[in-house]
């Protein structure tokens, strides 16, 4: 048997294994399907050893696999029975990993070739995502720039074509109103800070049914 002290200075025992399927306390909403304890194959990041990404595993079933093929993003692990639910992983710091998970007294495991094929579809989940992020924030920016330029036009009072506001005038004010699908990869507070620029500082803005609609006093 080994004495205590032969182990004193060794610094290539692992904490955490890299690869291991542990406890972890997932953060999720109340109503989430993963919260609190539960069982999950964990990655460390790159460069922090002390953050990973954490995949959650449910034990397999017909029914759970052909959801999660319609609805989700998912792999079995036959080794395992289980599902690896990709699209519900997490950042989480090491003190979130607790115990390893096991059978009786034995550790819990997925081999090698298995975690080659996760490896995989997580590759694929987190390129399909970055591409849908470009063309989104693409949009976003195109809208952005679109609706300052109307805006601008509208306040300097320039002849510009075609415009989504339409201008409605009253007594005391001036509404303008277009459909929100001219705005929809914008958030609110992008429209207020668009509106407040470009237009008028005074100006309130406001999602009513299916329009944006933009008020302000003539005496402002």
């Amino acid at each position: 048997m080994f004495q205590q002290s032969y182990f004193k200075g060794v610094d290539f025992l692992q904490i955490v294994v890299n690869g291991g399927i542990y406890r972890v306390i997932f953060k999720g909403k109340h109503d989430s399907e993963f919260k609190g304890e539960h069982p999950a194959l964990v990655i460390r990041t790159l460069k922090e050893n002390e953050i990973y990404m954490v995949i959650p595993l449910t034990t397999y079933t017909k029914e759970r696999m052909e959801k999660a093929k319609s609805k989700g993003f998912a792999i079995r692990l036959h080794s395992t029975n289980s599902i690896a639910k990709i699209d519900k992983y997490q950042i989480i710091h090491r003190t979130d990993i607790k115990n390893r998970w096991k059978d009786g007294a034995t550790s819990i495991k997925i081999r090698p070739e298995e975690f080659k094929k996760l490896n995989e579809k997580i590759e694929e989940y987190v390129r399909l995502s970055n591409q849908k992020a470009y063309k989104e924030y693409e949009k976003y920016c195109e809208q952005y720039e679109r609706i300052t330029t109307y805006l601008d036009d509208i306040y300097k009072e320039k002849e510009s074509g075609e415009n989504i506001f339409t201008i409605i005038e009253n007594e005391n004010e001036i509404i303008l109103k277009c459909r929100k699908k001219e705005a929809y990869w914008l958030s609110l507070a992008d429209l207020k800070e668009i509106v407040k620029s470009s237009y008028n500082t005074n100006a309130t803005v406001n999602i009513e049914d299916n329009f944006i609609i933009v008020k302000s006093s003539k005496n402002s």
